[in-house]
């Protein structure tokens, strides 16, 4: 168990996370999330409004690097956000994995992928959180 072989496991388990995210840029949630011209980010998997992802690869990689250089360390992080991404929806109400699985599997228009991104927010962050965001997405619109 040495320094090396620590940099390499989690090199290893960063690059599988990455062809992860390349692979699943083009699938049917992406497109659907295109249609409202929304992006997710590649470094915090936040979504996002439009913009491009260019600065986000570079930061990512030296992210990764930072991690490796912890060696054994920067896998127990790696393992960590893995675990958590994983987790982190395990007690979301069943509608919305129902809604996510529509997203994910299901070719929308515009509109239906909208309403569907708007129930969830509604259910996870409450109606009025919602509504103050979109009177301020409207402002900023106009």
């Amino acid at each position: 168990m040495d320094y090396e072989t620590g940099v390499i496991c989690c090199l290893a388990l960063a690059a599988g996370r990455l062809a992860y995210s390349l692979l699943t840029r083009f699938d049917t949630y992406h497109s659907n999330l295109g249609q409202m011209g929304l992006r997710q980010s590649w470094v915090t998997g936040a979504i996002k409004k439009g913009g491009s992802a260019l600065w986000e690869i570079p930061l990512y990689l030296l992210i990764v690097a930072a991690t490796a250089a912890l060696s054994w360390g920067g896998l127990v992080l790696e393992v960590v956000y893995v675990v958590h991404a994983y987790w982190k929806d395990a007690g979301v109400p069943a509608e919305v994995r129902t809604i996510r699985w529509r997203l994910r599997n299901t070719k929308m228009d515009q509109e239906t992928a909208r309403a569907c991104f708007l129930r969830t927010a509604e259910i996870l962050i409450g109606r009025r959180a919602l509504e103050v965001a979109l009177d301020e997405a409207e402002r900023d619109a106009a």
